[in-house]
């Protein structure tokens, strides 16, 4: 049996990426959701917060 699906939303730090995130976790999936910055961000239960900005190269190649 496959295990639960897996989201990865970027910006989840307000708006539709956090609302989105919430709703995944709710649903039961696997969400890893991207922020600038970790310190800065109110956690969000079921969400694994991944620290990247999506302008940099490195930054990406860090959060991967």
């Amino acid at each position: 049996m496959p295990g639960p699906k897996v989201v990865l939303i970027t910006g989840v730090s307000s708006g539709i990426g956090r609302a989105a995130a919430i709703g995944f976790a709710r649903a039961g999936c696997r969400v890893y959701g991207t922020v600038r910055d970790t310190a800065k961000v109110e956690r969000i239960d079921g969400v694994t917060l991944i620290e990247m900005d999506i302008r940099p190269l490195r930054s990406l190649a860090r959060a991967v």
